[in-house]
């Protein structure tokens, strides 16, 4: 009875072969969009947890940015594609009054106790770390506040379009406590001897690397030949999601990856502006960054003498550093032989470039290393009582440089494999 009903309704009801077939092919091709997609998109969520920074996360390290040093903990969220955060450490945050005074606001205005409650914990914390004094409280805060003063800083914010002004960031081998030495060079052991297990997953990760970048090129054929004939909201999500996955680049670079655990030589754009040389053990690499291991990074100083004494507050660094100074320590010290002669000397135990003097606004050019306990004459043209010096001091550092930043020149071994062969071969 119902199958006649069904028949008698079909019946009356006129079917286009080709206009249903029509359908079916747009709905087939829709239904491999979809999966592809799906797929796809899975796959992308992996890759934009960057590799190459991800070494770095929940780190202690410096990030330099224009002439800017920002010190704290990294953090790199997924899909962050090459972003990140630094967090400043409690002690180095910028106005921590200004942040209390926003909790107390809040539970002023909205009556939650949770508000006061974060703000007491925090003003005892900050006791602690001496950030404020001992003696203040909470009813205090008010007669303290300076709505003019900056509001409080505690992270810096490294979007993926704002790269291009990154220059580096550094862990230095100093800052790193016996068990963070320890762990680093147990890693620094599988880089040089590779398991077969991580072998494998380096391997299985290039390969999905590959599926990846074709899974982005079938799709963009698939999806061509039927746009003209969807909806134009389908269409517009398609032609979108098509100029995405145009721009995603392959991670696998042949010339990178079998320099992994090996001496390369890299050409860098420095943050003072330079070019320069650097030497290490190539450690890992990504779309955005390359990441280089024992480099005996140089720090570009600065000092003046007044009276042959140091003025206080020098040496600097070049840059203006947020959140914890980097080391560095008394270096040199100056005689004035004649009016024509100073001696600078190296009271470090370690050497030190000198790059040039100033004197009356005039710059005289040295490029002279001194090592611990040797000195140098420089000739000027006429003495005065301040000095200026410009010079360079090396910290051994593990280093992530932004692509944009870096050439990769070449390796500075041979491979094993290839030692016998390019060595011993005669001319």
């Amino acid at each position: 009875m119902l199958s006649n009903s069904i028949s008698i309704i079909l019946g009356q009801i006129p079917i286009d072969i080709e206009q249903f077939s029509s359908y079916l092919r747009i709905f087939y091709y829709i239904l491999i969009v979809v999966v592809t997609a799906t797929i796809l998109y899975t796959l992308l969520e992996w890759f934009t947890m960057d590799r190459a920074i991800k070494i770095f996360n929940n780190k202690h390290v410096y990030v330099f940015i224009g002439k800017n040093g920002y010190y704290g903990v990294l953090h790199t969220p997924s899909r962050g594609g090459g972003s990140f955060e630094i967090f400043f450490k409690g002690k180095h945050i910028e106005n921590p009054i200004s942040l209390l005074m926003f909790l107390i606001e809040n539970y002023e205005e909205t009556g939650k106790t949770k508000f006061i409650i974060e703000a007491k914990r925090l003003l005892a914390e900050f006791k602690k770390m001496g950030v404020v004094e001992s003696d203040i409280e909470i009813k205090d805060l008010k007669k303290r506040y300076n709505p003019w003063a900056s509001p409080s800083l505690v992270s810096k914010k490294v979007f993926k379009e704002k790269l291009s002004d990154l220059y580096a960031i550094i862990c230095f081998r100093y800052m790193l406590s016996r068990r963070e030495l320890r762990e680093r060079w147990k890693e620094l052991e599988k880089l040089y001897h590779p398991s077969l297990g991580s072998r494998i997953v380096r391997s299985t990760y290039n390969m999905l690397s590959l599926i990846k970048d074709r899974l982005s090129q079938a799709l963009m054929h698939s999806a061509t030949p039927i746009l003209s004939s969807i909806s134009p909201e389908l269409k517009s999500t398609l032609e979108d999601f098509q100029k995405k996955t145009a721009q995603i680049q392959t991670t696998y670079h042949p010339l990178l990856e079998n320099s992994i655990g090996r001496l390369i030589n890299v050409k860098v754009n420095d943050v003072e502006g330079e070019q320069k040389i650097y030497q290490g053990v190539f450690r890992e690499y990504s779309n955005n960054y390359i990441v280089v291991y024992d480099v005996d990074y140089k720090i570009q100083m600065k000092t003046i003498f007044k009276n042959m004494k140091e003025i206080e507050g020098f040496p600097k660094p070049f840059l203006e550093t947020h959140g914890l100074d980097i080391k560095t320590g008394k270096h040199l010290e100056i005689v004035i032989e004649d009016k024509n002669t100073i001696m600078i000397k190296n009271i470090s135990n370690e050497p030190v470039k000198v790059e040039n003097v100033r004197i009356n606004d005039k710059e005289y050019n040295v490029n002279a290393v001194i090592f611990e306990g040797e000195n140098i004459l420089v000739t000027v043209d006429d003495y005065s009582d301040t000095v200026e010096i410009n010079y360079e001091i090396s910290r051994e550092a593990d280093i992530i440089w932004p692509r944009s930043k870096i050439e990769v020149v070449g390796l500075g071994d041979y491979p094993a494999k290839l030692l016998e062969n390019i060595l011993m071969r005669k001319l």
